[in-house]
């Protein structure tokens, strides 16, 4: 994961203002974030509208790819 300087430095200053390493403060955000983010419906319904947009797009090229296979091999 990349990050700016300046996020580096924030996070450099907040652990050590909390006694935990950069390591063990950055999973606990990520954590936090994580959580926050299950709890926001407006996220999940997004990404459940995105994951079954991608789903259907893919069983339709699959779809596509069989038809193609079958008619060249009847050809």
């Amino acid at each position: 994961m990349r990050l700016s300087a300046k996020e580096l430095a924030t996070i450099e200053e907040l652990a050590d203002a909390i006694g935990r390493s950069r390591a063990s403060f950055i999973r606990r955000l990520i954590v936090r974030g994580l959580e926050a983010y299950e709890l926001d419906p407006r996220h999940t319904v997004l990404d459940r509208l995105y994951i079954r947009d991608m789903a259907e797009q893919k069983a339709e090229a699959a779809a596509s790819i069989s038809a193609a296979i079958v008619t060249d091999g009847k050809g």
